[in-house]
């Protein structure tokens, strides 16, 4: 039998990790190729203030047919959906695509002048309104 707070413990895991890689971590490489951020004073990953206050977790039992007694995984399976969706949902909001990780303020704002420049115009326009 499966503890769920385990369980519960590892999904939220596996969704901080991806998270994590899809708004934060990346290698950045000096012009000769080194790693110009080789630890985590340089290399960010996602710490508890990162992290949304209220995360519901739910199971869906679909055992995986070619392991013993339909064992599956639980962080890596969340781990895999949280960068696509967090991806999906910026453009469902915006219309634009992002295509490069990590997802940062300023790949959006890239992806906003390139794709949808209308939507800066809008904003424009609002804003001046809204100023009076």
């Amino acid at each position: 039998m499966i503890n769920p707070l385990t369980a519960t413990g590892q999904a939220i895991g596996g969704l901080v990790m991806g998270m994590s890689r899809a708004l934060f971590e990346e290698i950045i490489f000096d012009d000769t190729g080194g790693v110009a951020n080789p630890n985590f004073s340089f290399y960010y990953i996602a710490r508890a203030k990162d992290v949304p206050d209220d995360i519901r977790v739910k199971f869906l039992e679909t055992p995986q047919a070619n392991a013993p007694f339909g064992a599956r995984g639980f962080s890596e399976n969340v781990m895999i959906a949280v960068i696509p969706a967090i991806a999906n949902a910026i453009q469902r909001a915006t219309g634009v695509e992002i295509t490069e990780l990590p997802i940062t303020n300023e790949r959006v704002w890239k992806a906003i002048r390139q794709q949808r420049p209308d939507l800066i115009e809008k904003a424009m326009k609002a804003l001046k309104e809204w100023r009076g």
